[in-house]
């Protein structure tokens, strides 16, 4: 397969495995849903659940940017970088659950309420949307990895700029020089 067909086969893999996730999810989690929307929730409900859950990934997304900075998926290591970002995906994304359920448990969130303990919590909810956790990951891995893309290009044009200059430099003195010579 050329290097087209294998991004293009990679791209509908990823796209595969989010859906089987998401489809997991709400399978084994189908119950929990249920219980949470059984009222609709007001909206300052929904931000004492949300906003933790999302600043929480904002806390983490330095951690992540120094794991892609570390250890980049280029063509000399992919397989073994792919692996270990495989690895950190699950380890933050269950560490974030881990921290969250806990946030939202103090923040008596609607869905935790009825909980007793955190025990009682981790083994109730620990794996409920880890496929969000995974795309989290994933986002923040890919604007690093375009940000970093960018500054590379953006030192490219500046050393093509400077190169240019050079040469127009260059190209300037040696006709200023030509035009000395023949008037001498």
């Amino acid at each position: 397969m050329d290097r087209h067909r294998t991004f293009w086969f990679l791209v509908l893999v990823g796209w595969l495995m989010i859906g089987l996730s998401f489809t997991f999810n709400y399978y084994f989690f189908a119950e929990h849903y249920v219980a949470i929307f059984k009222q609709p929730p007001t909206l300052s409900k929904m931000l004492v659940w949300e906003l933790p859950y999302w600043l929480l990934w904002a806390g983490l997304a330095p951690l992540i940017f120094w794991f892609a900075q570390r250890f980049p998926i280029d063509r000399e290591r992919w397989l073994l970088n792919s692996l270990f970002h495989i690895a950190a995906c699950v380890f933050l994304s269950i560490a974030h659950r881990a921290i969250y359920l806990i946030i939202g448990w103090v923040l008596h969130v609607a869905a935790y309420q009825e909980l007793t303990s955190i025990p009682q919590l981790y083994s109730s909810d620990i794996l409920f949307n880890l496929p969000t956790g995974f795309m989290s990951y994933g986002t923040i891995f890919l604007i690093n990895h375009e940000y970093r893309a960018g500054d590379a290009r953006s030192e490219n044009s500046e050393s093509d700029s400077s190169a240019n200059s050079r040469e127009r430099n260059q190209t300037r003195d040696c006709l200023a020089n030509s035009s000395r010579t023949h008037r001498d």
